[in-house]
């Protein structure tokens, strides 16, 4: 992991204009303070007080805004370090069990480095690797440049995807003001026969919505997380395993 990250600053770096220390650094500096589990350590950041302030004028969500190419660099990188890289090995360590699979969309695909372990764990199946525009893609597309089997769709992009094998979904939904519509585009537009989330319905987080719209109501995050799981229920069963932390939640259509 340690290599992999000295290669990921020279990218980020040679992508975004920051040095390569600058970004160990802004790294660093979120990984000991967002990524801390103590609310008086999170709060001594300006970036995430500015944050929750922007929560309590709106009542219910945060300012966007403030979602900065230089945090999401750091951010990037620490939500594939301690999540999405421990969800794909759980996936790839369990291949046999999937069956034939041919074709992996990586929804929300964060730095690129989940796709492009894919990629690697699944040399025969399409990899497909989805993301906004702008410095997410780039740092993606650059990251898995050397793959044969890799390809990115934005999200605008999003009715041109084929059918799955498998959907994943790392720290994905949580992103959307309103997922359980999301989940269902996904469900009908790509068919998968397998959905694995690993999703985080947690307030005050950065980048996360403190409420969601749910059905037209405004709902928290144990409403959120119940509605969601009930719309799978519909057509898929949950597959037991023994990964990390439980996670992700992999379920297979009926």
């Amino acid at each position: 992991m340690e290599k992999r990250f000295e290669e990921y600053c020279i990218i980020a770096s040679r992508i975004s204009g920051m040095t390569v220390e600058a970004i160990k650094e802004i790294v660093k500096y979120v990984e000991d303070k967002e990524f801390d589990d103590s609310v008086e350590v999170i709060m001594s950041s300006i970036y995430i007080k500015q944050w929750y302030d922007s929560i309590k004028e709106s009542g219910v969500n945060a300012d966007y805004s403030l979602y900065s190419d230089q945090y999401y660099i750091a951010a990037g990188w620490l939500s594939y370090k301690k999540w999405s890289s421990k969800h794909v090995k759980v996936i790839a360590d369990n291949k046999q069990q999937w069956g034939d699979v041919k074709t992996i969309i990586d929804f929300g695909c964060g730095i690129g480095y989940s796709t492009l372990d894919f990629a690697v764990a699944f040399p025969e199946a399409r990899i497909i690797g989805t993301n906004l525009k702008g410095i997410q893609l780039e740092l993606c597309k650059e990251i898995c440049k050397d793959m044969k089997n890799v390809e990115f769709f934005t999200d605008e992009q999003f009715a041109e995807l084929p059918t799955c094998d498998i959907a994943f979904c790392s720290e994905y939904f949580e992103h959307f003001y309103e997922p359980t519509v999301h989940l269902r585009e996904i469900l009908l537009q790509t068919r998968p026969r397998y959905m694995m989330c690993a999703n985080a319905f947690r307030p005050l987080a950065v980048g996360h919505f403190n409420k969601y719209l749910i059905e037209g109501k405004i709902e928290d995050h144990e409403v959120t997380k119940t509605m969601f799981n009930n719309i799978l229920f519909d057509s898929y069963h949950p597959v037991e395993h023994n990964g990390f932390n439980n996670r992700p939640n992999i379920w297979e259509r009926l």
